[in-house]
């Protein structure tokens, strides 16, 4: 929402705000336009390594972000072809990979690449999946070097596939090249300085590091 000039995503928690019941019937996503089912997929990919890569992640919210990863990855691939058809068991893989994900960042919440992501939805009108998976290999490949080693090894066992080979599938789902001036990504920056966000990884991102991950991710 905008609030004085400001663009802003503000959330709450409170026990009656959750649903009691999710209808996760792959027949309502039939009709879902195929660059939706790939922003959402990635959406929920991203929940699910932002997650599990969270210092706040507990055995049984490592649990949902494993499960989901899982669920999600090996469709991803399907998705390169736009003539082909999705079937309802990879639509259904996709939804429990969703529910899965949401689960998760309920007890952890999300890293960098939400809130940088913002910026390129909210101005340059990215689908907000897209523009999260805009940054989330940089943020694998970050947290391989500053999490602990056996988190990194089980979520690459989730994955079933090298670190490179991820982000390669990944980053041809995202498909964004437009690159920003450093003035422009300075402004991004500026939107996003301070989010909570950037403690909640092994890595503690400073707005200097915001800057040099957007100059490297969408920087000319």
């Amino acid at each position: 929402m905008t609030l004085d000039g400001k663009d802003l995503k503000k959330t709450f928690n409170y026990y009656k705000s959750y649903a009691q019941v999710s209808f996760l019937d792959p027949k309502y996503t039939r009709s879902m336009p195929h660059s939706v089912t790939v922003s959402t997929a990635l959406d929920a990919l991203c929940h699910c390594i932002e997650s599990w890569l969270s210092p706040k992640s507990t055995p049984l919210s490592a649990i949902y972000a494993e499960l989901g990863i899982k669920k999600v990855y090996k469709n991803l691939e399907l998705l390169m072809d736009k003539s082909r058809g999705i079937s309802d068991e990879t639509r259904e893989d996709f939804l429990l990979g969703a529910l899965c994900g949401g689960i998760a960042i309920n007890t952890t919440g999300t890293g960098f690449p939400h809130p940088m992501g913002y910026n390129l939805t909210l101005i340059n009108g990215l689908p907000h999946g897209q523009a999260c998976a805009v940054f989330i290999c940089e943020y694998l490949r970050m947290s391989e070097k500053a999490a602990p080693p056996a988190i990194i090894k089980d979520m690459l066992a989730a994955f079933d596939a090298p670190l490179e080979k991820i982000c390669e599938t990944i980053t041809a789902l995202t498909d964004y090249n437009i690159k920003f001036d450093d003035e422009t990504l300075k402004f991004y920056v500026s939107k996003i300085s301070g989010v909570k966000n950037y403690t909640n990884s092994y890595m503690q991102i400073t707005d200097e590091m915001a800057f040099e991950i957007y100059k490297k991710c969408v920087g000319r």
